[in-house]
């Protein structure tokens, strides 16, 4: 009796690559949906929730979720002395918000409490709309997206593996 082997490799590679890469694009929608979910009301953040997005890369087997907007970093790790890292700037800072609903800062200059509200009186008296701040608490839309997610997403991914591999 002879035996005759059967090399599958290739259709259980394929296979596998399939799964992954369908669990892929269910996890990050999952995980984008949940982060716009968790994008606090309001008008500055109204904006930012618009723009959370994922990509997937089939051929890393990676998928990548994240907002190009500069002012989600703001609101994911916060600014100034509310930056989770205690990294930020310490002080009060000027800053000016443009027509387009954009700010820009006053150059990184820091303030006492009253020079900035002085700096900001002046500035509005002149037209400019000029506020002062000490940053921004950080609100983590993606990362508690992710914590909360985490065990029903490898739940899933076990799933979903077991599933296409059990055909």
């Amino acid at each position: 009796m002879s035996v005759q082997f059967t090399d599958n490799s290739v259709k259980v590679k394929a296979a596998l690559n399939e799964a992954v890469t369908a669990y892929l694009y269910e996890a990050a929608g999952e995980l984008e949906a949940q982060t716009k979910r968790n994008m606090p009301a309001g008008q500055w953040y109204a904006q930012q929730k618009g723009q959370w997005t994922y990509v997937v890369d089939e051929s890393k087997q990676e998928a990548v979720v994240g907002n190009p907007m500069e002012q989600s970093l703001w609101t994911e790790l916060g600014t100034g002395e509310h930056a989770l890292q205690g990294d930020g700037r310490k002080g009060y800072w000027v800053y000016v918000k443009d027509s387009g609903g954009s700010s820009s800062s006053t150059g990184g200059k820091q303030y006492t409490l009253s020079e900035a509200k002085r700096t900001v009186a002046m500035m509005r008296a002149e037209g400019i709309e000029a506020y002062y701040t000490k940053g921004q608490t950080a609100k983590r839309p993606l990362f508690n997206a992710f914590t909360s997610l985490k065990s029903a997403l490898i739940r899933r991914a076990e799933e979903v593996l077991k599933a296409r591999m059990g055909d």
